[in-house]
């Protein structure tokens, strides 16, 4: 006899997966991302040290910054952003990174010293492109790994005594 039921899973558990994975992959791929515009001839980008010199701390205490900033923003988009709606989590994930983007330009930028968006720097769209390409790319990523760790159809197929999840 096979039993067939839909499985719920610990939200907690979820939420925690979705903070620290999403958080953990987006923030990496955002500082990859960085890194390469960096090599390739774009504005150097160096997270850490934009931290560093914003609250005076020293360079890999930046880096912790920017990793627990990622995961403090993935738990914004886990427990409010995500819920705006279902689908397209892609285009979801670039909304988000926008709105980060415009907030770090808004608030982050003038209290290190720099001018909203920038405007009295040289180089200023090539800074700007950089932000906004890093910035959706955090969100594009957070938004596709959130959305695939919350696979809406799983069920549990009980045979012959063993559980078999299966997600749809």
């Amino acid at each position: 006899m096979m039993i067939i039921k839909k499985y719920e899973s610990n939200s907690r558990q979820k939420n925690l997966w979705l903070i620290l994975g999403g958080g953990f992959i987006a923030t990496g791929t955002m500082t990859l991302l960085g890194q390469l515009l960096s090599l390739s001839g774009f504005q150097t980008v160096d997270f850490g040290l934009h931290w560093a010199h914003l609250l005076g701390v020293p360079h890999w205490a930046g880096w912790v910054i920017h990793a627990l900033t990622g995961f403090i923003l993935a738990a914004a988009y886990v427990f409010y952003f995500a819920l705006i709606w279902d689908n397209r989590p892609a285009l979801k994930g670039l909304l988000y990174g926008l709105l980060l983007f415009i907030g770090s330009n808004l608030l982050f930028m003038p209290l290190s010293g720099l001018s909203f968006f920038l405007i009295n720097e040289p180089n200023t769209l090539m800074m700007l492109g950089c932000g906004v390409l890093c910035h959706i790319t955090y969100g594009i990523t957070l938004g596709l790994v959130a959305s695939s760790a919350e696979t809406k159809n799983k069920f549990i197929i009980k045979h012959l005594g063993k559980d078999y999840l299966i997600l749809f």
